[in-house]
């Protein structure tokens, strides 16, 4: 089962992070990749009563219990209560909303399958969200989200952002500027001097000059440099200093070479450093922007791999552990697609070898099986393992699903297995004879009549 928390900030950067005792409680069944009903589940959203003052946690996690055991993943939101005020609350349940539908694949249900549960003030959250009244507040306030941006990019080349010109106003600019940021579409902003917003300001100053402002609106960079000038009194020396390397770091991540060279000159002028200076600053700081994104791809590459998915305790042997574990994992896969390769493997590999518990005790109900004549398959195996185990072999099947494994396959695993494991503990479990003749292996190769295995 799975089982963790989602801040609101995860749910929705607009959000911020908010109580320490907020947050979106998963309690969903593991996806096995093999039962037909896999992504076809319902699920809730669970918000609990308390007047809207505290969490009543009776309404919460029991709840949510009592759906998984039917068969519904669960979600339980505590949303933020008293000082917060509405529509805070109205917000943070639309988020949390959004966010389940993103992300049901993973999380095995259907997007279009979702129902809401409230008890008491969670009840008229509930309703609220059901009803859907409040579009507009929620765009307003959420702003843009990655779906919308992509949306976007289909139909339009160009796009002018024009937020309310309020300190919220011009952070959600700045989010809507990061969701741009790899898109297609030249992303500009309009800054609204003397008015709130659009409206206003075409209500004082009349529909030509607001055109006039749209003819000469500023790009993304624009805004953000002025945004950081405006925390800076450059009349000190300190400030302009530390104004002109933020400036440079800005330029260095987010500008091309000849965006670099225009705006190095303007900062030349606006801080009175030359220009040399501040593009041999410029320089450095692409230099080390450039190693930052490589670090970052790299550790994006090693995270999609499958060794990042296998957990290993540093007593179990740490890093060094995961070809082994990975080889047991490919096993246990290969012996629930092949049953028989299980005479292939289990003269040669103990239980107590595995190094992940729940492994273990897949391999200990397989050979049960065996030594009970029933055939290996998942139903037959419930008799031996637990649920949590059960459900990793399920992930197990469907992850190397598509691998074609032989009875060759198998010898490379056992051997992966017996290179990885520590020389003592091989020692330990080997008889006199096997002792000798594995120190006599040892000196040959020191004199080099053996050859090394490569």
């Amino acid at each position: 089962m799975l089982c963790r928390r989602v801040s609101l900030e995860e749910l929705h950067p607009a959000l911020g992070g908010g109580a320490p005792e907020t947050g979106l409680d998963i309690y969903c069944r593991g996806r096995t990749g093999l039962l037909a009903d896999d992504g076809a589940r319902w699920a809730v959203l669970i918000l609990p009563g308390g007047g809207y003052e505290r969490i009543a946690p009776a309404e919460g996690e029991p709840v949510a219990l009592a759906f998984l055991a039917a068969g519904i993943q669960a979600f339980v939101l505590s949303y933020s209560v008293l000082p917060a005020l509405w529509p805070r609350q109205f917000l943070e349940g639309a988020a949390a909303l959004a966010w389940m539908r993103a992300n049901a694949p993973e999380l095995g249900f259907r997007p279009d399958q979702v129902a809401v549960c409230g008890f008491s003030a969670g009840g008229h959250l509930a309703g609220c969200l059901a009803g859907g009244y409040a579009e507009p507040l929620l765009n307003e306030r959420l702003g843009l989200t990655p779906e919308q941006v992509r949306l976007i990019s289909e139909y339009a080349d160009e796009v002018i952002l024009s937020y309310d010109s309020d300190e919220a106003g011009q952070k959600a600019t700045l989010r809507s500027l990061e969701l741009f940021r790899n898109s297609p579409v030249k992303v500009g902003v309009l800054q609204i001097p003397g008015a709130k917003d659009p409206d206003e300001y075409i209500k004082k100053y009349g529909a030509e000059r607001f055109k006039a402002l749209l003819d000469g609106v500023g790009n993304a960079l624009d805004f953000r440099l002025g945004r950081l000038r405006s925390q800076y009194d450059l009349s000190q020396d300190a400030q302009r200093l530390e104004y002109v390397k933020q400036a440079v770091d800005l330029l260095a991540e987010r500008s091309s070479p000849t965006e670099q060279e225009v705006y190095a000159g303007r900062l030349a002028e606006e801080t009175n450093i030359s220009k040399a200076a501040i593009m041999t600053q410029l320089g450095t700081a692409v230099k080390k922007a450039g190693s930052k994104r490589r670090r970052e791809h790299d550790r994006q590459v090693l995270r999609s791999g499958e060794m990042d998915q296998i957990k290993v305790s540093y007593t179990a042997g740490g890093s060094q552990a995961l070809g082994i574990v990975s080889a047991q994992q490919r096993l246990l896969a290969a012996i629930l697609r092949e049953p028989q390769y299980l005479d292939l493997v289990k003269d040669q590999l103990t239980a107590e070898q595995f190094i992940q518990p729940q492994q273990k005790e897949l391999y200990e109900a397989m050979l049960r099986c065996r030594e009970q004549g029933v055939e290996i398959s998942l139903t037959a195996l419930h008799a031996f393992a637990g649920e949590e185990a059960l459900n990793e072999l399920s992930h197990l099947a469907a992850q190397y699903s598509d691998v074609n494994c032989t009875p060759d396959d198998i010898r490379l695993y056992l051997d992966r297995i017996a290179r990885g494991m520590p020389v003592a503990s091989k020692a330990a479990s080997m008889t006199n004879e096997e002792l000798s003749s594995y120190f006599q292996s040892m000196r040959e190769k020191k004199q080099g009549l053996v050859c090394e295995e490569e």
